[in-house]
């Protein structure tokens, strides 16, 4: 072997021996350093998401709740006005019934309500 071909040969074997130590350094760099830190930002780009749309759900219950109360409210008003119109009909039928042991006779009732279903 003459000398170019043994300086072919160390300069082979050295490069092969530095594309090692860069191979691994690199994988040492990832796994150390780049991978966490990717696994990192992925994670708090989900939590970022995640509390985007926990805040936007709240905001929705919030709203439903608001909504449920006027509705509980606009019941409780309806309920009343329906128990006044029971203690009116009471008083009225009672009335009739006055009239009728004396002898007259009410005016029949009138339904403004023809039209609706029951």
């Amino acid at each position: 072997m003459t000398q170019i071909e043994i300086f072919t040969i160390i300069g082979a074997i050295g490069s092969i021996v530095i594309s090692i130590v860069t191979v691994s350094l690199q994988w040492r760099k990832w796994t150390a350093g780049e991978g966490p830190a990717m696994a990192a930002t992925a994670a708090g780009s989900l939590t970022d998401t995640s509390l985007r749309l926990v805040n936007e759900l709240r905001k929705e219950r919030d709203s439903d709740r608001e909504i449920i109360d006027r509705m509980q409210n606009e019941i409780k008003l309806l309920r009343n006005s329906l128990d006044e119109l029971e203690d009116l009909r009471d008083w009225a039928e009672r009335l009739v019934h006055q009239l009728k042991a004396n002898g007259i006779e009410p005016v029949k009732i009138t339904n403004r309500n023809r039209n609706v279903a029951k």
